[in-house]
This record gives C-alpha cells, sequence and structure tokens, in this order.
C-alpha cells in the first residue's frame, strides 16, 4: 500500500521527497527538511577505530573506514537505498554522496586519500541498470571532498547473484574471485591511498573481495560506505 500511495503522490506531484514520500517544498531536493534532520548518522568519532574495522577485522589490512548513516529493515534509509538502485533516482545517488563527504570532511576522514574507487558492477548487471550506484555516491563523494574517482583500476570479472538472501559465508564464496585489476592498470597501484565506496555494508565480503587484488598489488585500503547495518 505504501509503493502504491507513493505512485500516486509522484503521478500529481512529481518532485516528492525520496525518504517519506510528502511533495517537496520549492528549495527542497530530493529528500524534505525532516527527512534530512531526521538522518540516522553514525557519526564516529575515528575512522581508525570505527564499526567498519570491526566488520573487517583479521580479514584484510585497513587504515580507515567509515559508515554515513545506520540502515535498518523499513526505515527510510531503506526507501532511499531502493529509490536509487531499483527506482533509477540517480540524482538522490549523488545527492547522498555528496552529504556522504561533507560529513567525512567534518570528520576529518580521508584525508590523505589518493582516489576513491567505487565497487564496480558486473557490466551485464550495470547496462540493466543504465548505472553503478556506487560509481554515482563516488562521485558526490569526490564532489564535497575534492579526492579523484577512478574507475579503472579495477573490474568485476564474473556475473554472481544478487547477495540479499546469503548467509556471511555464502556472500564470500559468490565474489570471492570475481575481481580484477586490469593489466594496464596495475602500476599505478603500488603505495596508493584507496577508499572503496559502496552504498551498504552488511557482512563486508563484497568489500573484502573487491580490495584483495589492490592489496595484493601493493595498494592501502580505507572503506566508506553510505550505509551500514545496525
Amino acid at each position: 500500500m505504501k509503493t502504491v500511495a507513493k505512485d500516486i503522490l509522484e503521478l500529481f506531484f512529481p518532485h516528492i521527497c525520496h525518504g517519506c514520500g510528502v511533495p517537496l517544498l520549492q528549495n527542497e531536493k530530493h529528500l524534505c527538511l525532516t527527512c534530512h534532520y531526521e538522518l540516522p548518522l553514525v557519526n564516529e568519532a575515528s575512522s581508525l577505530e570505527s564499526s567498519l574495522h570491526r566488520i573487517l577485522y583479521g580479514r584484510m589490512p585497513l587504515l580507515e573506514g567509515a559508515a554515513f548513516l545506520y540502515f535498518q529493515k523499513g526505515s527510510f534509509v531503506q526507501e532511499i537505498l531502493h529509490a536509487f538502485k531499483y527506482e533509477g533516482a540517480q540524482g538522490l545517488c549523488e545527492h547522498m554522496g555528496q552529504l556522504m563527504g561533507m560529513q567525512f570532511n567534518k570528520n576529518g576522514f580521508f584525508n590523505q586519500a589518493d582516489y576513491l574507487i567505487p565497487v564496480p558492477l558486473h557490466p551485464k548487471k550495470e547496462r540493466k541498470r543504465g548505472y553503478n550506484q556506487a560509481a554515482i555516491l563516488a562521485k558526490g563523494m569526490s564532489n564535497a571532498t575534492k579526492i579523484p574517482l577512478n574507475t579503472s583500476l579495477i573490474a568485476r570479472n564474473q556475473f554472481t547473484e544478487s547477495q540479499t538472501k546469503k548467509s556471511r559465508f555464502a556472500r564470500w564464496l559468490n565474489v570471492s574471485s570475481v575481481f580484477e585489476v586490469p593489466p594496464e592498470a596495475s602500476a599505478q597501484l603500488r603505495d596508493k591511498h584507496i577508499v572503496l565506496i559502496d552504498d551498504v555494508i552488511t557482512t563486508g565480503a563484497t568489500l573484502e573481495a573487491c580490495a584483495k587484488p589492490l592489496i595484493d598489488l601493493g595498494a592501502k585500503i580505507s572503506v566508506a560506505t553510505l550505509a551500514k547495518a545496525q
């Protein structure tokens, strides 16, 4: 019923809040003022001892880690994620990346990073969706932080099933060998500080698998996500 009501509102009010579905005022963009105010910020004091470090502890060497928002099923953060993953809301996605970057700037995170690298989609999935939401998030974050965006240093070489309903071990098996560094990019990675960008972290399997070939070629890895499961 909530989706039907939202569709009806969009028919009469083309610009509605992606968080709660109310019509946006003239000076509001993508989210209403209330949803902006109620964003469930993670806002950890340190990117060196963050909850992302705890999720990835013992699985990869991590310089910094930070998530912007807490995620819970049924929350309006889920509405936001759904909108830019499945409803084509690319403007919202870039906006959230900018907000994420502004918050990380405020907290002094990722100041020494060389590149932002979004976790890549397989080309087949990207063609179907029309874009990679992690790349658009990274574009917004790059605009806010001025850290260069680079999408050419890692590629996804296998098409995989959705991770949504898989166990932690099954998630790892699903993505453990699907990422590779293109041969022409390998020389660019040694001693570079890379920030991997993804929309949401749950078990960390995808980020761990994406980081491995970069680490093997001498890169130093940090991780930033829009949301983390609470």
